[in-house]
């Protein structure tokens, strides 16, 4: 881009609106592309900030419509979508379940002991499971890690009770 180019364009964007027409009627077929260009790019730009306020007005706006809630085991229920409700970011139900008195959602099973993707569970959650249970579901605390980090060899071996050696120990 030459220095008129620059010239001319610092010029465009700086016009009032009703100038901007006149204006292009001097410039190149380049500099009008180059405008052009721009001047859309600061558009869509524009317009997928205001589009991203929005959402966020909306979701703040869900959100206050859709308090917290407590179940008979003293558990707080987040608002996640829809009518569906999460705890400690692992279970999730809808309000109807979780408010229902004939069958309301009760406490998990301890066989997700044995899964790394409950390790959040909170003691409520826990509290009537066996020890070992209890002892197996933080003993995946470093599975679930592994598994967010992409290591699935290591995620593996740890849900399988394999224990790996570090070798730079090893060698001591």
């Amino acid at each position: 881009m030459n220095a008129n180019t620059k010239m001319l364009l610092d010029l465009l964007f700086s016009a009032k609106p009703d100038e901007v027409e006149q204006l292009l009627e001097l410039c190149d077929e380049e500099t009008k592309r180059l405008y052009t260009e721009i001047s859309a790019r600061a558009h869509v730009s524009q317009m997928l900030e205001d589009l991203q306020a929005v959402c966020k007005q909306l979701h703040e706006i869900e959100v206050a419509e859709h308090p917290d809630i407590t179940d008979r085991w003293g558990r707080t229920w987040t608002w996640w979508e829809g009518d569906l409700y999460k705890h400690d970011d692992t279970l999730c139900f809808p309000l109807h379940f979780i408010t229902s008195t004939e069958h309301p959602v009760g406490l998990p099973s301890a066989k997700l002991a044995d899964n790394p993707g409950y390790v959040d569970l909170c003691s409520t959650c826990t509290q009537q499971w066996p020890v070992a249970a209890r002892e197996r579901l933080a003993s995946l605390i470093p599975a679930s890690a592994a598994a967010n980090e992409g290591n699935w060899a290591l995620y593996f071996d740890i849900v399988n009770g394999i224990e790996r050696v570090d070798e730079s120990k090893a060698r001591e």
